[in-house]
């Protein structure tokens, strides 16, 4: 029996894995214990975040931590228009990406155990390894994209997406591309000699034209799964955080700010429900991450329906449009790469409207 078990040992699930052992918590005297399959780090997505990790670590760890520092990009639509983004402060960071992972499970303790199955009652939950059974007074599924705690909370299935990137060429170039020939949903991206996309179509067919169109031939892969969308993260005692709760930026597909922010709400509600001995309360974690998190992936989700009716030529005539307006409200995302829709705001309003009212039967 444990109080607190957390199956997945990914960001979501080591960050708050990590917060509940701080010795000022209040629940010293609690089990907890983390699942996760294997000992072996594998690299699912490009470690590209925004400067808001800078809340979640202190200075001298986001320092060990970073490997490159972004201020400048280009985006760049199917027939080369440029839309330069500068800004005076860095916007995204680059992490070294397997450094930051053996560093947030370097914090805490781990059963290297495979999760078979979850079941939900009234006062707890009962996980079933390939080795054991446990029974968990508050169980959280931090277990990613295929996730068998969403499963045992939800019926309803995410839509899943695939992000591929490959580490080729040691360049300096940071373009962020907008071509439906690589991707019908998504972007592309040449940032620092990482190629890569996000799609939902053909993925080895995408991939394999954009490398080709960027003239490079990859010696490994790495690929893993996006869900998207907005489901529901609690029953009883039983919430999802990170990939498993499908808290993603539906626009760049990228997670780590929105597990870790997911992680720290848990952290304060599962606390709370340990200090008042009352579970219920764990209905407060998808209030408040709905609150921090909800309006803006439910503006990626429209955004990205727009995107995805657009044809080659639209967007090009969109970067006509709109492109020295973006370049003049680019500073902006300094301090909000993850609210791109408050980009969006800052352009003018007559002239998107009329650009909508114009595309408006590919927009509904």
């Amino acid at each position: 029996m444990y109080d607190i078990g957390i199956i997945g040992a990914g960001v979501a699930g080591s960050y708050l894995a990590y917060l509940l052992k701080n010795k000022k918590n209040n629940i010293k005297d609690k089990k907890i214990i983390v699942f996760e399959k294997s000992p072996k780090i594998k690299l699912k997505d490009s470690g590209i975040v925004s400067t808001a990790i800078e809340k979640f670590f202190d200075k001298k760890t986001i320092k060990k931590l970073i490997d490159k520092k972004i201020r400048t990009a280009e985006i760049v639509s199917p027939s080369r228009k440029i839309i330069k983004i500068k800004t005076k402060k860095p916007f995204v960071y680059v992490l070294k990406r397997k450094k930051f992972a053996k560093f947030l499970r370097s914090k805490i303790k781990i059963k290297y155990e495979t999760v078979e199955e979850v079941k939900i009652y009234d006062n707890f939950s009962l996980v079933k390894t390939d080795k054991d059974k446990y029974f968990i007074k508050v169980l959280v599924g931090a277990d990613g994209a295929n996730s068998i705690t969403r499963k045992a909370i939800t019926n309803k299935k995410p839509k899943m997406y695939f992000g591929i990137f490959t580490k080729s060429l040691k360049n300096k170039e940071k373009k962020i591309f907008l071509n439906k020939l690589y991707s019908p949903d998504f972007i592309a991206w040449s940032i620092f000699g990482e190629y890569g996309l996000v799609t939902g179509f053909s993925p080895k067919k995408n991939y394999s034209y954009f490398l080709a169109e960027q003239n490079v031939k990859p010696k490994k892969i790495y690929a893993g799964l996006i869900p998207t969308g907005l489901i529901k993260t609690r029953r009883n005692n039983c919430i999802l955080i990170g990939d498993a709760a499908c808290q993603v930026k539906p626009i760049t597909g990228g997670g780590i700010i929105y597990s870790l922010t997911a992680a720290a709400i848990a952290h304060k509600v599962i606390l709370s429900c340990f200090a008042l001995g009352d579970f219920s309360g764990l209905k407060n974690y998808e209030r408040e991450w709905h609150k921090k998190l909800k309006k803006e992936i439910r503006a990626g989700l429209l955004v990205r329906k727009v995107y995805r009716q657009m044809s080659n030529n639209e967007i090009d005539d969109f970067f006509d449009e709109f492109g020295p307006d973006i370049e003049q409200a680019a500073p902006v995302i300094e301090n909000n790469y993850d609210n791109l829709s408050k980009l969006i705001w800052k352009m003018p309003k007559l002239k998107l409207i009329k650009f909508i009212l114009k595309h408006w039967r590919k927009i509904i």
